[in-house]
């Protein structure tokens, strides 16, 4: 596995970034609102994964050794979104913000970044409602540079306890309990 040091989020130092050649090889969620990782088995150890019964089962597409789902947006779509559990954002690319007629606030920021609310994204028969994105050309957008509309991260993803099973190319979504504090 490969390292490179990055500097982030307002100057934390990581070491690296944990991607598809080490998660591909267990099955692990996110509970945001716990602020937990939980991680189950290991192809390379043998031992068996442990998968959740409840929740929404999402498959979901590898393209370039990442997770793709469809999903519609305000009803329209299909939109596909590359899932990021490292983005704070929604971002939807502006040819598909256009296709999809969402209403833009008038103010845009100096670096050309728009911003949105969603009234809806749903996955499957998963609905979130009221989320925040923004829209924005990212650097690599053009013919056959990217192989998705936008970028799917933490406003959707935390209203969920989110599972990668990519044995079978799929994410389990459990909502979240109404009234969960954080473990701490």
């Amino acid at each position: 596995m490969q390292a490179i040091s990055l500097r982030l989020d307002k100057g934390i130092n990581y070491a690296g970034i944990l991607g598809y050649p080490f998660l591909s090889k267990s099955v692990f969620s996110i509970d945001y609102q716990r602020l937990r990782l939980e991680w189950s088995g290991s192809a390379a150890s043998g031992t068996a994964f442990k998968i959740p019964q409840a929740g929404l089962r999402v498959p979901f597409v590898l393209r370039d050794r990442l997770v793709h789902i469809s999903a519609l947006v305000n009803g329209r779509g299909p939109v596909t979104f590359l899932v990021d559990t490292g983005s704070a954002e929604v971002l939807l690319m502006p040819r598909a913000a256009e296709l999809l007629r969402l209403p833009v606030s008038s103010a845009q920021r100096a670096d050309g970044i728009r911003l949105t609310t969603l009234e809806r994204i749903t996955v499957g028969q998963v609905t979130v409602t009221n989320v925040p994105a923004i829209i924005h050309r990212l650097r690599r957008e053009g013919e056959g540079a990217l192989s998705y509309d936008g970028i799917l991260g933490y406003p959707f993803l935390s209203q969920f306890k989110t599972t990668f099973n990519y044995q079978d190319n799929v994410l389990i979504l459990e909502p979240k309990p109404v009234s969960l504090q954080p473990e701490r």
